[in-house]
């Protein structure tokens, strides 16, 4: 076990050992089987609302917009519940049948359950209190809170991702968490209204919270997918390009590696490591509108040939 893996695997397993004594040092209690109902209606749209995650551009891991939700159960039921909702309802369906390593699934438990445990007490400690939410206090305290939440959620899992790929943290938080920041952020006064909402009608009104959250699921998807696209539409076109050439085979791809290597190495962001790296994919893109018997002459270009090589 080399330096780098026994990092990763220190970190995974401290996450998930401190995520799980939180849980046994918070047993939820309820008060009322009505309590219990609806802490289990709200578990099931949290559940419900986590097939709606978006996966990162680059690495394993996804984003959930259905925090909103997770700060509600805090909020009306208490730390404690809300601690065990966060572990267990963002449970997915391929956590389920076995198609995510199980660590990993014990990690993702442990990082949410510290995640719900931090926000209960900024709430608390800034003057919330449980059961409503008062105005104003009680929202500056929301809006903190759920700000603490989704930034350490952020970092733990950025930090996840950097161990696992050996790359550096700040690559990972450029390239696949802060673009998504503004739009998890946007969601805050949604999730205090579905806590008044919630308080004053009860869950099942929260059904009509839905659309808000599909449409900000929809419009990151859409982000996420126009990078590949990208991504994949440089590469055809390189590949295209080295499939004219057969003495230049994987020339382009090559090319492209090199260039984000290096591009890393001296410091640039995530953002212009892939611009890079697209241009790298295109250097040679020219070589479409060389004539074939110039472009595969085996002997010595002649000088009109040669003139006609360098187009490209």
């Amino acid at each position: 076990m080399n330096k780098k893996t026994r990092a990763f695997d220190v970190y995974l397993w401290a996450v998930t050992f401190l995520g799980i004594a939180l849980l046994f040092f918070n047993i939820p209690s309820f008060s009322s089987w009505t309590e219990f109902l609806e802490t289990l209606f709200l578990g099931l749209l949290i559940f419900f609302g986590e097939g709606l995650a978006i996966p990162f551009p680059k690495g394993k891991g996804t984003a959930s917009v259905a925090a909103p939700l997770i700060f509600t159960v805090i909020v009306l039921y208490g730390p404690a519940v809300g601690i065990w909702v966060a572990a267990l309802a963002t449970l997915r369906k391929r956590d389920l049948v076995g198609e995510v390593p199980i660590k990993l699934v014990l990690f993702n438990r442990g990082m949410l359950s510290i995640c719900a445990y931090v926000f209960s007490k900024v709430y608390s400690l800034l003057g919330g209190q449980f059961g409503s939410l008062e105005f104003p206090v009680g929202l500056l305290s929301f809006i903190l809170a759920a700000s603490a939440y989704t930034l350490l959620n952020a970092a733990m899992a950025g930090e996840f991702l950097a161990l696992q790929t050996d790359v550096s943290f700040s690559f990972v938080w450029k390239q696949n968490i802060v673009w998504m920041l503004p739009s998890m952020f946007a969601l805050f006064p949604l999730g205090a209204l579905m806590v008044v909402v919630t308080e004053q009608a009860g869950p099942l009104v929260l059904l009509l919270f839905y659309l808000p959250l599909v449409v900000t699921r929809m419009s990151l998807q859409k982000y996420v997918d126009l990078r590949q696209t990208y991504g994949e539409m440089a590469q055809a076109l390189g590949t295209a390009v080295d499939a004219r050439d057969p003495y230049t085979h994987g020339h382009s791809i090559r090319v492209s590696e090199y260039s984000g290597l290096l591009g890393q190495e001296i410091g640039l962001d995530a953002e212009h490591v892939d611009l890079l790296k697209y241009v790298a994919l295109l250097h040679d893109v020219g070589k479409v509108g060389v004539p074939d018997a110039v472009l595969k002459k085996a002997d010595n270009f002649t000088a009109e040939e040669y003139e006609e090589m360098k187009k490209h």
